[in-house]
């Protein structure tokens, strides 16, 4: 079964086959003997919805275990998954990866950085998707947007629209009482490009 892909696909719960890997650790150094790889596929219209559904997913854990979320397949083949326990001390963080490449927003801003020097009549369409995917617009809205954009430098468009939907919700998971925080703070640094 595709993680997603298909555009217009509506899916407001979420599937989670369990795949258990023995003798792993999780790349941020905790000792973890056993590793759970989990399908998430999570189509939902509001950020309330889908931080409730991925809280929802991560409560159903077995403890003392890594767990990995596959999230996203990318057309190019690679993955984005969400990895527990994150980098920071919480109930519910996570980390995420792109297949071995655990990025960081500053990355991702410096990569929206080159595309807008490169051109900036495709980066003003570029940031319209990317309002899209921040209002948890419709994902394939947002890529049928950037399909004609000429932008080569950096990250594909895909996988930068993908990411960043990824990064918003981990803000909202890591700012519960205070919806607008992180996820308008990384917004403001996308605006100020």
């Amino acid at each position: 079964m595709p993680l997603r892909g298909r555009a217009g696909l509506k899916r407001t719960d979420c599937h989670i086959p369990i795949v258990t890997i023995i003798d792993e650790k999780n790349s941020v150094g905790h000792d973890l003997s056993e590793t759970e790889i989990h399908e998430l596929i999570l189509e939902c219209s509001t950020r309330e919805v889908f931080r409730t559904k991925l809280i929802e997913a991560f409560e159903k854990e077995k403890p003392g275990v890594r767990h990995l979320y596959q999230v996203e397949r990318l057309r190019n083949g690679m993955t984005i998954q969400l990895e527990r326990p994150g980098r920071k001390e919480g109930d519910y963080d996570f980390k995420i990866l792109v297949d071995d490449w655990a990025p960081f927003h500053d990355e991702v801003i410096e990569d929206l950085g080159l595309k807008k020097r490169e051109n900036s009549s495709d980066y003003t369409k570029l940031l319209s998707s990317i309002r899209i995917v921040y209002d948890c617009g419709d994902m394939g809205t947002a890529l049928g947007i950037c399909e004609e954009l000429s932008l080569k430098q950096g990250l594909d468009t895909e996988l930068t629209l993908k990411l960043l939907k990824w990064m918003f919700i981990a803000e909202d998971v890591n700012y519960p009482h205070s919806w607008s925080m992180g996820r308008e703070m990384l917004m403001k640094k996308i605006d100020e490009i």
